[in-house]
């Protein structure tokens, strides 16, 4: 059987399938490197405003930043291998947004209420507080805002990267069982016909021994005539019993060596009473 050859346009699609995992490895390389430097920028945001970190906002950005950069290094891994971590890399990377969108949101709403917080902290723990931090705080929000964006979008690339890569892998699955579903039905159609064929000849053989049983029991009777075939060019004799009594003694029970049918009774009756 000769083998399916791949058309030109399959080929082309393969190859532009592959030049299109590439576009989307390196796009994920991309996020992942400005994942990893949003995430730098928040720690560096962190030390500006207070050091050493203790208040509540400077924790916060701490503990954002690094939960960004594990889960940019699980971003590469995904580009790397291209269905590894995406799922991983999407949690993450929500978890590290939500975060982040909570401190942009209390940053905007009370920028004063985040100075004096910074202020009192300092103070309670002996230092002096920083200068311009109500500057610092006004240019961190926003920087905060930009890189929310960023996140959003890398989290939004990762899941849709993820959904393609799950469909394909459904659709590659597809075209791999369809063939091998058709192979098993038309063995199995092939197995039935067989087994058919198989059932017919051993009935047609059961047959012919049983009607061959028959013609050796009965010695040549005409059933059209119900008289025995002719002997040497003389007339048929007619039976001394019907067709239908021989054969059913053929499958009656055994009876003792004295018993006599009726008919037989019957016609010793009649012989003697017409002598």
């Amino acid at each position: 059987m000769p083998t399916p050859q791949s058309s030109p346009s399959k080929t082309t699609q393969k190859v532009l399938s592959r030049k299109t995992w590439k576009r989307i490895a390196v796009s994920l390389r991309l996020l992942a490197v400005l994942q990893i430097l949003s995430g730098v920028s928040m720690i560096v945001l962190a030390i500006v405003l207070q050091w050493p970190p203790g208040d509540a906002l400077t924790l916060g950005l701490w503990i954002i930043g690094g939960f960004t950069i594990v889960a940019a290094v699980f971003g590469f891994i995904g580009s790397a291998r291209v269905r590894c971590c995406l799922g991983l890399h999407a949690v993450l990377s929500v978890i590290a947004g939500l975060g982040h969108l909570g401190l942009v949101i209390y940053l905007f709403v009370d920028p004063a209420g985040a100075v004096q917080k910074l202020q009192d902290y300092a103070i309670d723990k002996g230092h002096a507080p920083r200068s311009s931090l109500e500057k610092a705080v006004s240019i961190g929000r926003w920087v905060l805002l930009g890189l929310l964006s960023l996140q959003a979008i890398a989290v939004i690339f990762a899941l849709v990267v993820r959904r393609v890569l799950r469909r394909r892998a459904y659709e590659e699955f597809k075209d791999v069982e369809a063939p091998s579903q058709q192979d098993r039905r038309a063995q199995r159609e092939a197995d039935m016909q067989d087994l058919r064929e198989k059932i017919a000849t051993v009935a047609a053989a059961n047959r012919a021994e049983l009607m061959g049983a028959e013609d050796g029991n009965l010695a040549a009777v005409d059933p059209r005539t119900s008289a025995v075939a002719p002997q040497a060019g003389g007339a048929p004799a007619p039976l001394s019993r019907p067709i239908s009594a021989w054969t059913s003694e053929q499958h009656a029970e055994p009876r003792p060596p004295n018993f006599k049918p009726s008919w037989t009774r019957s016609a010793a009756a009649a012989a003697a009473q017409t002598e």
